[in-house]
């Protein structure tokens, strides 16, 4: 007897959405948003996906509004840019 499963119960991938919605990031806003405000390359997605920020987003110890304003702060204390 074999324990391989049927081939219609095989699946090629899994999707896990670990804190309720699925994103996509689109990398070209990012960069225009970060030419529209004098940010170097990659500052917006470092800001936001930094550890110690990121991981209080995706386990809700933070609001998605907190998260924003925290970022917006990160940029402002490292790149003296208000109102991003």
């Amino acid at each position: 007897m074999s324990s391989a499963a049927p081939e219609a119960l095989r699946y090629e991938a899994l999707l896990v959405d670990l804190d309720g919605v699925n994103r996509r990031w689109r990398k070209t806003h990012d960069d225009a948003v970060e030419a529209a405000h004098g940010l170097p390359p990659g500052s917006l997605r470092s800001a936001a996906f930094a550890p110690e920020l990121v991981e209080l987003a995706i386990t809700g110890q933070i609001s998605d509004e907190a998260w924003r304003s925290n970022i917006a702060e990160s940029l402002e204390r490292e790149h003296g840019v208000p109102n991003v």
